[in-house]
C-alpha cells in the first residue's frame, strides 16, 4: 500500500503533555515504522493521556508559559528520535480552568517554541 500512496500517520499515545518520561522504546518502535513505510508525515494529540499508564482519554493542557515550555521541549525530543518534523494537533475542551493564555496564544507559542506544525481539529 504504502508503495503506491502518501502514507500519513497520526497518533494518540506520546502523551506530549505529560509528567511522566517520553517512551523512548514506543519512538524507536515507531520511528521504524515510519521509516520502513516512507511515510510523509506524522502529527499527535496536544495533551496528556498517561499517568502511570494510559488514561485513554484526550485530556487538554492547561494554557500556561509553563506548559509552553514543557510541551515544546518533549515535541523537540520526540522530533530528534524520530528524526522529522512532526505536527500537533489541538484537543478539544470544554473549560481552560487556569489559563494563562487564550488557547491561540499558546499553540502559537508552542509551534514557534518546538518549530513544529499544526494539524488543526475544528470542532
Amino acid at each position: 500500500f504504502s508503495e503506491r500512496h502518501t502514507l500519513l500517520c497520526h497518533g494518540r499515545a506520546l502523551n506530549l503533555g505529560g509528567q511522566a518520561p517520553l517512551d523512548l522504546e514506543f519512538l524507536a518502535l515507531l520511528r521504524g515504522f515510519l521509516d520502513r513505510h516512507g511515510a510523509q508525515g506524522y502529527s499527535e494529540h496536544l495533551s496528556y493521556c498517561a499517568d502511570d499508564g494510559q488514561l485513554y482519554d484526550l485530556l487538554p493542557i492547561p494554557f500556561t508559559e509553563e506548559a509552553v515550555r514543557h510541551v515544546a521541549a518533549r515535541i523537540q525530543r520526540v522530533q530528534d528520535v524520530l528524526e522529522r518534523r512532526i505536527a500537533i494537533e489541538n484537543v478539544s475542551y470544554y473549560c481552560a480552568p487556569g489559563a494563562e493564555l487564550s488557547e491561540l496564544a499558546f499553540l502559537t507559542a508552542v509551534l514557534e517554541e518546538a518549530d513544529c506544525a499544526l494539524l488543526l481539529d475544528v470542532n
